[in-house]
């Protein structure tokens, strides 16, 4: 379901960084001073957005320590690529500017800068309708939503069924045929690391299980991990994780490439275990009591 990317002039993203605090209506003309504020017309939307600015007008010059107004992306902007004063400032003759400025947007432009406080009058009626059309806009998009799973639910059903009735009529399509041997490989695939599965959880109960055993030789219990190398973590990785990673995917044949790509290191240890299996053969070919014990 396609959505706008930004919001139309006057309506609010609730999604964005800097909320807004409420609709307010300029009381009269306002040119400011510096490049920060915004110049207004009595009567203009405004959507409030901060009001923590301080009581001083932010210095924008180099070296001036500079206020938390200054955090706002555009008079960062305008402070990178504003030129140097070389001529004294008038404003810093120890006049402080008393009067405080709130950071706004025009509903109409989007436009944002400082305007003064005092000429600010709260818009009570326009921040009520627009909470509420907020919230209308969020039940929307939730209904919307639902209503499109539900219309591609209903469409993948007529599809199914369609292609039900049409291989009846005319046999399987290629596409069913070759749904069908995907199916059966995944099947196979299953079985087959099902039955791998026992015979290592047989190897374990009756072999490797034993090696701790009081009554084991203690030759053998001094070389088990001789013998069986990492033949335990083996056993678990396919008991445990690789064969829940295929019956999850089963239903969905192109995930389980993924699921193998995914423990690709954890295949590492197989070739572990081949790269050393002629040592253990080795081992008890040449210690006939060990031998003996596994016969």
């Amino acid at each position: 379901m396609p959505l706008a990317t930004s919001p139309p002039p006057g309506v609010v993203d609730s999604g964005e960084e800097s909320g807004v605090l409420g609709c307010y209506l300029a009381s009269e003309d306002y040119t400011p001073e510096d490049s920060e504020g915004m110049v207004v017309v009595a009567g203009q939307k405004l959507l409030l957005l901060d009001k923590s600015s301080p009581n001083k007008r932010p210095r924008l010059e180099g070296g001036e320590e500079c206020t938390g107004l200054l955090d706002n992306s555009a008079a960062r902007h305008k402070m990178a690529i504003r030129p140097r004063r070389n001529h004294p400032d008038p404003r810093s003759r120890g006049q402080e500017v008393t009067e405080e400025r709130w950071l706004v947007r025009d509903s109409d432009t989007n436009k944002e800068g400082l305007v003064p406080s005092r000429l600010l009058q709260a818009d009570e009626e326009a921040t009520t309708v627009l909470k509420q059309s907020l919230k209308r806009t969020v039940q929307q998009i939730a209904m919307e939503e639902t209503l499109a799973v539900k219309q591609n639910l209903m469409k993948e059903i007529r599809e199914f069924k369609t292609r039900k009735l049409s291989s009846r009529l005319l046999g399987p399509t290629p596409e069913d045929e070759a749904r069908a041997k995907r199916t059966a490989t995944i099947r196979e695939l299953v079985e087959t690391e099902e039955e791998f599965v026992k015979d290592l959880q047989f190897v374990m109960e009756n072999y490797y299980d034993h090696m701790d055993n009081t009554n084991t030789p203690r030759s053998v219990r001094d070389h088990k991990d001789l013998i069986y190398n990492n033949f335990k973590f083996i056993s678990e990785f396919h008991q445990n994780v690789l064969i829940e990673g295929v019956k999850y995917h089963a239903e969905v044949p192109t995930m389980i490439g993924r699921t193998f790509l995914r423990l690709e290191r954890d295949f590492d240890r197989h070739a572990e275990y081949c790269s050393n299996e002629p040592l253990a053969q080795e081992f008890l070919e040449n210690n006939i009591p060990i031998k003996e014990y596994f016969e």
